[in-house]
Parts: C-alpha cells; sequence; structure tokens
C-alpha cells in the first residue's frame, strides 16, 4: 500500500501554530490540577503562573525570527513546566516501556523511507539504536546517555528519551485532551493511548536531526556552532511536523521563518541564524536552552546544558579532552550494548540492527563524515544537501496516515520479518553485503572528490624546514686569518706598522620563527609527539638560519615565550613575557617574567581547557608578520567551532601575502579537509601530521 504522504515544499507557505491564554479552557483545567494536587488557591496559582508568563515573554528579547511563536503562546510553556512538579500526583496514563517501543515501531512502519537512511558523506547506512534513560540501576549506562534529561540523538543513530520528560508529555496530552492521529492510536481503533501523540513527534524530531545532518552541518559552515546549528534543525523540523499534522508540543523552538519554505537553502537559513543569533543577550540563550531536546556534538557531549551559553569567550574545559572523548566513545558503544541486552524484549527490532558486524565501525565512519569529503568546492556540496533535504522532507508521512490497524499491523511484521532476515544472513551473507556497501561508500567519495580538483598538501615537515631559510654567506674581517699581502709582506720583511685584517666566509642567523601551539586538552598527545621533532629543528638550524624563537601556548588563555638557544649545547631555556600587550608595541624589548627554565618543561607544562583562539593572537602574529617572522600553528578539530575559524581565517590571508609567514599544522588528513572546506580556498602553507 502506497502511504499518504504531504508535499511540504510549497514556497511561501505559512504554518498555523497553537496559540493560548490563562483563559483557555484546556489551560484552566490544568490550573485546577495544580491547585487541587499541590491544595494551592486556584487564583495564587493563576497570579504566579501570569507573573511568570510576563517575566518569560519579557526575557524572549527582539529577535521575532526565533521567537514570534514562542510570544504568542507562552502559557504552554509555564504551565508545562508547572505540571512537572507535580507528575506523580496526577491520575494519567504512566509511560510504559513496552508501549513506547510499539510506538517506535509503528513510526518505522508509516515511514519506510527511515530503514534506508544513509550517512550523506560516508554512505553508510544508519540504524537506530533505541535507549530509555533512567535505566534500572543494574543496567549500566555511560555518562552521556545518563545526561540526556529530555531527548537527543547521536550521528551513529541513537536515539535517546529520557522517561520522566515523556511521562511529562503524557501528563500534558492527557489533560488537554489531544485526540490524536494515525492508525495506532486508540481514538482510531489502534493500540497506544492517545497521550503518547507529543512522543511521536519527539521521535520524528529526533530522527529528522539524524536525517538533516545536523551533527555534520554544526561545523560545515564557518561561522556557526554546534548550538547554533541545533536550534535550526529544530525550527526547521517542527515547522516540517506541524505542516504534516503532528499534535505540536506544548514545549520547543517553532518559527514561521526558518524553514525550506521560505528559503532556497540551508547556507541562506545558516546566514540569517547567525545575524539574529548575535543580537539575543545571554539571558535570550538561557530561554533557548531550555526549549524542547537535549543537543550532543559528535563527541556526545551537550551543547544545551546550563553552562553552555555561546559567549565571547568559552570558560576552561569548554571543548572536550580529546582522551576522555576517545574512551567515553568506546565505553559508550559497550554500555550501549550492555543497556540493549537488558532491554531486547521490548525494543524495536531496529536497535537490535546495532548488534551486526559492521556496527563497530558505525561510530568511526558517521562521526568521520567530514574526513570522507575531500571536498573543496562547498558550494557543490550545498546544493546536494539541499536537494537530499527537501527530498527526504517531501517524503514525511502525513499524522494522518489512512491506514487501517490491519495495514499497520501487516507493515510492522514486514518490517520486522525483513530485519529478521537480514541478522539471519549466513556469514558470507553479511560479507557480501558489507562489501557492497564499501564499494558505495568508495563510490560516492570519490564522486565528491571529483567535485573539483584535489591538491595534496606538502609534507609537514618540509613545510617547517620550508620555514627556515639557507644560511646566507657574509665576509668577515679576522686577525686569525691574515690578509694575503700581509702574508707577503711578512715573507719579504716589510716592516708594516698593523696586520691587516683577512676575510673569512660566514653564514649569518636571518630569520625568527614562532610556534603557536593549541594547548588544549585535546592536543596533549599530539604536542608530545612533535616536540622531540621541534627540539632536533631548533638544535640543527640553531647555528645558522635561526636567530630568535618566540613560542605561544593556547587554549581558553594563553601566553607568549621567549626561546633562548645554547649556541654550544641543548640546554636551550623559555621565559614568559611580562605583559602580553607589550609585544604588540615592541617584540624586541618587551619585559620577560621569572627567572629562564629548561624548554622541555614548556612541552610538559599542564594541557587542558577549550581551544579558544581569539583576536588578541592574531594582533600578535600581525605583529609578528610585520617583522619578517615565519610562523607556524598546530591545532585539531576545535579551532572548527565557536568564533575561531574566523580568526584563523584572517591568519591565513597574511600567509597568502608572504610565503612562508603563516603557516598551519593539522592534527590530522580529516581536520585537514574540514578546515580546508571551511576557509572556502586551497591554502598552500597547510599540512596535516597524519
Amino acid at each position: 500500500m502506497k502511504l499518504n504522504e504531504i508535499k511540504i515544499s510549497a514556497k511561501r507557505s505559512t504554518v498555523k501554530f497553537n496559540t493560548a491564554d490563562e483563559n483557555t479552557p484546556y489551560i484552566k483545567n490544568m490550573i485546577k490540577k495544580i491547585s487541587d494536587v499541590e491544595q494551592i488557591p486556584y487564583n495564587d496559582v493563576l497570579k504566579e503562573i501570569v507573573k511568570e508568563k510576563d517575566k518569560f515573554v519579557d526575557s524572549l528579547g527582539d529577535s521575532d525570527k526565533f521567537y514570534s511563536v514562542q510570544k504568542q503562546n507562552p502559557i504552554e510553556s509555564i504551565v508545562f513546566n508547572k505540571l512537572k512538579e507535580v507528575s506523580d500526583k496526577l491520575e494519567t496514563p504512566k509511560f510504559d516501556d513496552e508501549t513506547f517501543y510499539y510506538l517506535f515501531k509503528a513510526i518505522l512502519a508509516k515511514n519506510r523511507a527511515f530503514l534506508k537512511i544513509k550517512d550523506i558523506f560516508t554512505g553508510k547506512r544508519v540504524k537506530f539504536n533505541v535507549i530509555l534513560t533512567p535505566a534500572p540501576a543494574f543496567v549500566k549506562q555511560p555518562d552521556w546517555v545518563k545526561s540526556v534529561n529530555t531527548a537527543a540523538a547521536s550521528p551513529e543513530g541513537d536515539v535517546i528519551f529520557n522517561k520522566k520528560f515523556a511521562q511529562q508529555l503524557i501528563d500534558y496530552a492527557a489533560l488537554k485532551g489531544e485526540k490524536a492521529k494515525g492508525s495506532m492510536y486508540v481514538s482510531n481503533g489502534g493500540k497506544v493511548p492517545d497521550s503518547y501523540c507529543y512522543i511521536e513527534f519527539l521521535i520524528l524530531h529526533e530522527i529528522y536531526h539524524i536525517i538533516h545532518a545536523d551533527h555534520f552541518q554544526q561545523i560545515h559552515k564557518k561561522g556557526m556552532t554546534p548550538l547554533m546549528q541545533n536550534y535550526l534543525g529544530d525550527f526547521i523540523t517542527n515547522y516540517n511536523l506541524v505542516k504534516a499534522g503532528y499534535n505540536q508540543l506544548p514545549v520547543g523552538l517553532f518559527s514561521q521563518d526558518f524553514n525550506y519554505d521560505k528559503y532556497d537553502t540551508m547556507n541562506d537559513m545558516q546566514n540569517d541564524i547567525i545575524k539574529e543569533f548575535k543580537k539575543l543577550s545571554d539571558n535570550n540563550k538561557e530561554e533557548l536552552n531550555k526549549q524542547m531536546d537535549d543537543h550532543m556534538n559528535k563527541n556526545h557531549k551537550r551543547t544545551n546544558g546550563e553552562d553552555s551559553v555561546e559567549k565571547d569567550k568559552p570558560s576552561d574545559g569548554s571543548q572536550d579532552n580529546q582522551d576522555n572523548q576517545d574512551n567515553q566513545s568506546s565505553d559508550s558503544s559497550q554500555d550501549n550494548q550492555s543497556s540493549q541486552d537488558n532491554q531486547d524484549n521490548q525494543s524495536s527490532d531496529s536497535s537490535q540492527d546495532n548488534q551486526s558486524s559492521d556496527s563497530s565501525n558505525s561510530s568511526q565512519d558517521s562521526q568521520s563524515s567530514q574526513s570522507s569529503q575531500d571536498i573543496q568546492n562547498p558550494q557543490e556540496l550545498d546544493k546536494e544537501l539541499d536537494k537530499s533535504f527537501k527530498d527526504r522532507d517531501n517524503k514525511m508521512s502525513s499524522a494522518d496516515d489512512k491506514m487501517s490497524q490491519e495495514e499497520l499491523e501487516k507493515a510492522m511484521k514486514e518490517v520486522q520479518d525483513e530485519q529478521t532476515a537480514e541478522n539471519n544472513l549466513s556469514a558470507k551473507e553479511k560479507q557480501a553485503l558489507l562489501d557492497k556497501e564499501r564499494k558505495e561508500r568508495e563510490s560516492r567519495k570519490q564522486a565528491l572528490r571529483d567535485m573539483s580538483k584535489n591538491y595534496t598538501p606538502i609534507m609537514w615537515q618540509k613545510l617547517i624546514k620550508l620555514m627556515i631559510p639557507k644560511p646566507t654567506e657574509t665576509d668577515e674581517e679576522s686577525l686569525t686569518k691574515m690578509h694575503r699581502r700581509t702574508r707577503g709582506q711578512l715573507a719579504l720583511g716589510n716592516k708594516i706598522t698593523a696586520v691587516k685584517a683577512g676575510t673569512i666566509k660566514g653564514e649569518e642567523s636571518s630569520q625568527d620563527l614562532l610556534f603557536i601551539l593549541d594547548s588544549s586538552g585535546s592536543m596533549a598527545g599530539t604536542i608530545s609527539d612533535i616536540s622531540q621533532d621541534l627540539l632536533k629543528l631548533i638544535d640543527k638550524n640553531k647555528s645558522y638560519g635561526i636567530k630568535n624563537i618566540y613560542i605561544i601556548r593556547f587554549d581558553s588563555k594563553w601566553d607568549v615565550y621567549k626561546v633562548f638557544l645554547d649556541m654550544k649545547g641543548k640546554k636551550h631555556t623559555f621565559q614568559p613575557f611580562k605583559n602580553k600587550t607589550d609585544i604588540l608595541k615592541d617584540p624586541d624589548n618587551a619585559e620577560l617574567s621569572g627567572s629562564p627554565k629548561p624548554i622541555k618543561q614548556l612541552f610538559e607544562m599542564n594541557w587542558g581547557g577549550g581551544t579558544y583562539f581569539p583576536e588578541s593572537i592574531f594582533k600578535v602574529i600581525k605583529v609578528f608578520q610585520q617583522k619578517q617572522v615565519n610562523q607556524v600553528m598546530f591545532t585539531d578539530s576545535d579551532i572548527l567551532y565557536d568564533t575561531n575559524m574566523e580568526v584563523l581565517k584572517k591568519a591565513c590571508k597574511l600567509g597568502i601575502k608572504k610565503p612562508y609567514s603563516f603557516n598551519l599544522i593539522l592534527n590530522n588528513k580529516s581536520t585537514f579537509n574540514s578546515v580546508a572546506d571551511n576557509l572556502g580556498t586551497k591554502y598552500k602553507y597547510m599540512s596535516y601530521l597524519k
């Protein structure tokens, strides 16, 4: 049977969002429920809610594109949060794991295309892994799962739902008296209580975070942050779901502006959301953080937690320590397995799909989406993304699917049979399927590479060597090497009053160097690996080619050091500058602090904090560039976030003007590709370590 589909791409359409106030019947009913269970007079509860509503509207600020819908309907968010406080005392249907998993299976049966979702960049199939939290005490769950307070999705296909939040949605739907659409609901002859209709909206919302590749988009666009991209994803998906007839949640981000009905491209929406986001105060941003779901980056770190308000400068530790991330990712895959093993009898078969032999690679392939796209033409990629997103949105099933209960059950059985057959494939058949998928991924990677002329970066060691010019010969007077005429005069016994100096061929030190080291926790291992190479470079070239060496270390803060070369050995030392602003005036005469310490200690100092590459460092880079100082910067993928890329782009422009004046070395090819894409140019003086 062909499912009823709704077309959502007609231009300039307008969706009708919910509006309510304190006099709306279902709102009055909820206020009365709160009054009854709390044993507080109705008018007192009402006054408190109205007061909070007025305060909430004032906190939203002036951005209509962000808050136009919320300003028209603040009362539902306020009452929804009030119900949370009395949830245990309400006589409403209680959340049931088995009913949830049945609903999830029904959604997959209605939207069969979800079963064949592939990562748009790697071509690898995404298999959903449903996780409910909190889990029973005997089920181990990783911290990133336990931290989800509402719902979240990961690039690998994990969809996590907090059962307490789900109960809150059930309470609100039941007290409002929502009548659900779709054949799986009791009102239409199905098995699922109508009060689960908001949970259906939430499930679809999380799936579409994966479909719209929000986890990739957050680093694909310069100036975008993970937080902004997730908000944009919320706006687009929620708009589409309401337009398709699904019961609108009382909380969440809704907008008449950020959607494919009003914009032709994701890029245009991103440009506008960056502008709008800059208008918001910290209080406005806090309100955004309180919306419907939790947002996760590719390393399973929440980007909308209480401490994640986007400010100009992140606090220490704002970016993950890469070692911790790696361990966490590794642990989480094991913990998810443990969690699902204890829920197999209830979970959808889609969650079991992650037990397949290729699941161990899913995290790597999905999270390295940017590494697989050796792309130097972002415009072509954007076009392909927009076409894919629009095609998938157009195939979204409507809330009113017009299916009978028998047809739904049949579709669910077909899905289960397909998954069972796939799980029961022989080892040879599974391998053949994996080989086919791998060939498809390779073909796609090659097609993406062929969009433009790819180029091979120069080896990083060679790039650094090019920063140090060959020594120039100088004629130097010497009394130890006599001039030939002086030797002749002495041999003839001529009387002379002075010995004329001869000349020797000398090698003049001719170049200053600046090393800019990302000292965030994620770079600790990388800097440790290359420190010996840098020290060897210094030792080899100290007697010629290098005159002065400076080092900048930066994470959430930054410092500048001057290196003193031991011309007779390897006992090089360093000292920090006392005042960084003095460097902008005169680096050669800026005052130093403390006493000299062995240079090895500089590489052994604690590495931690988040990556913050501020404008103030760029000013130092510019001063040194004007003084003909060749510079090299080592960093990793954290440079892609916040305002870092904007500052980096300005530094690279300096390098274009003068060869080797600013060199950029990334930790790996994945970061190299992403930075190249964000720079929008084939920056010649850029390479990667491995």
